[in-house]
């Protein structure tokens, strides 16, 4: 039986090159009990591999199914991909004299092995074309441009990076070129740094990105450059991000999450197994004081940052278009008045009630400016904050800035309530009401001018003042009670002394039933003689509501 062996494997040497196409006799001529991996290159393949070219005929014409992509696959040197090992596309006999290797019709079966089928797939070699491998994307998310390649297509631009699938891969993939944030195989210029675990079945992430892996840098997450690495603020995905998180000399540094939902983790759902662009979430900042942002067509409104609440309003930019990043939207004045419109104060020295603002008026404490509250330090106000001047609440100056006794908001105020040498000094409520706090309801909160509420003494002995929003009429200060005055209707906005003559309010003397005589000391205590005519002596008792008589 031994030397029936040896005879045998001799005339299966001499006869070989015939079924081989050719071949040289094997040397030493080969067993079956020959160890995987022993496979001769003089059948099939060349010096680099088994892989052909050349086939078993000699020929190296990829266009020929028995040379087709082999050499494409099972190259070593490759730099985009593990090599294909025989086995995942065909049976690899232990030994040459296996049934079903030489014994067998060509072309070679196909029968695919584990990474072929990894993930599930169900591959299938029909009419020149791999289908449902693993290896060319069949189970992988959808998006790649040839996962059926031609097995002749060699050259073709079947396998370059995108084929299998989509760069990024499709959802639920996070929709993101950037394939080293994840993928620690590859660099951030694509090249791979360990080609051989590429297509070897497992999906190679094993390491958790951080923010600026994919969007922004490792300084900051804020693009740019966005997610295709781009950095031209004209593009939506670029925009103002940069504006709205770095430092700022004139506001707090706005957080992602005012504008979007940021994960706890980068694999949390809804952050990158959704399409972009990216969603817009309002924090609490944007949509504080009432703010109900929204953003249409390139540009945010109604956002609490822009002075979008009802309570802020006189901003000539409160809508400000999200790529334009040069300035023009972020001017004083842009979110809100300077000053506000009502019921804020009309005044411009900033600094006089927000403690966060400089007497320069350059914002003193970014942190606190834009930040959802409105700095005002109540202990530093009083009446002169906002009108009056020299310690008195009395304009000059009025509340818009102005000194001129022709303005309304000027006028004989500090006539009134000034020392005087005749009459006793008017106070605040003899025509307004005075609030208790600067925030009272009705102080603040209503439309310039103020409005006219006459006091006690305004309306002694009977008076019933009131006032036409030029002058003054029926007012007791001013003659309602007695008669004979020359000015008793005074201009508020003449400040010339023309009006405030004795003899303007009451007549000298008075008519009616009062005596005749101009000697007014010899029946009021506080009047004496003078050079010129009566002289008041004690100005706190003229005016004071009472008839000051012997």
């Amino acid at each position: 039986m031994r030397t029936a062996g040896r005879l045998a494997q001799a005339l299966l040497a001499l006869i070989a090159p015939a079924l081989l196409g050719g071949c040289d006799v094997f040397d030493p001529p080969p067993t079956t009990t020959d160890a995987p991996g022993t496979c001769s290159s003089r059948c099939h393949g060349g010096a680099n591999g088994l892989a052909p070219p050349n086939d078993t005929n000699g020929r190296a014409d990829s266009a020929l199914p028995s040379v087709g992509a082999h050499e494409a696959h099972s190259k070593v040197w490759s730099t985009t991909h593990r090599d294909v090992e025989c086995v995942e596309c065909h049976v690899v006999p232990k030994s040459v004299n296996d049934p079903g290797h030489l014994d067998s019709s060509a072309p070679a079966e196909v029968t695919f092995g584990t990474i072929a089928r990894a993930d599930g797939a169900d591959p299938v070699y029909s009419g020149g074309t791999c289908a449902n491998t693993y290896c060319h994307g069949s189970t992988l998310y959808p998006g790649g441009s040839n996962t059926a390649p031609t097995w002749t297509g060699v050259g073709t631009g079947q396998a370059e990076c995108g084929s299998c699938h989509g760069l990024p891969p499709g959802l639920p993939h996070p929709q993101v070129p950037q394939c080293a944030a994840c993928h620690h195989i590859v660099d951030r210029d694509g090249v791979f740094l360990e080609p051989q675990r590429h297509g070897n079945g497992a999906v190679e992430t094993t390491f958790e990105p951080e923010c600026g892996d994919c969007h922004g840098s490792k300084k900051s997450p804020a693009p740019a450059p966005d997610l295709d690495g781009k950095s031209d603020t004209a593009r939506p995905s670029v925009g103002a991000h940069a504006a709205h998180l770095k430092h700022s000399p004139w506001r707090a540094t706005i957080k992602c999450s005012e504008c979007h939902v940021v994960p706890e983790s980068v694999y949390e759902a809804g952050h990158f197994d959704t399409a972009r662009p990216a969603e817009l979430t309002w924090g609490s900042l944007a949509t504080a004081h009432g703010a109900t942002p929204k953003y249409e067509g390139g540009r945010c409104a109604g956002v609490y940052c822009h002075g979008g609440t009802p309570t802020t309003t006189g901003g000539d930019l409160v809508d400000p278009k999200w790529t334009t990043v040069d300035g023009t939207q972020a001017q004083c004045g842009s979110c809100h008045g300077s000053p506000p419109p009502l019921p804020h104060t009309p005044r411009k020295d900033c600094a006089t009630c927000h403690p966060t603002i400089a007497e320069n008026g350059e914002i003193a404490s970014p942190e606190r400016h834009v930040d959802g509250a409105v700095d005002v330090d109540v202990s530093r106000l009083g009446c002169t904050s906002c009108h009056g001047s020299n310690g008195s609440p009395a304009p000059p100056m009025d509340t818009t800035g102005n000194t001129a006794t022709t303005a309304r908001g000027v006028g004989a105020h500090a006539a009134h309530l000034g020392p005087s040498d005749w009459h006793r000094e008017g106070k605040c409520e003899d025509c307004h009401k005075v609030p208790s706090t600067i925030f009272d309801t009705g102080h603040l909160d209503s439309p310039m001018p103020a409005e006219i509420t006459f006091g006690a003494m305004a309306s002694k002995a009977g008076a019933k003042p009131a006032w036409t929003g030029a002058t003054c009429t029926g007012v007791y200060c001013h003659g309602a009670s007695t008669t004979g005055g020359a000015h008793t209707t005074p201009i508020w906005t003449q400040v010339d002394g023309t009006q405030s003559v004795c003899g303007s309010c009451h007549g000298m003397p008075p008519g009616g039933a009062h005596p005749p005589g101009t000697e007014c000391w010899n029946c009021h205590t506080m009047v004496k003689s003078g050079p010129n005519g009566p002289v008041i002596t004690d100005p706190s008792r003229h005016i004071d509501g009472l008839v000051q008589t012997l």
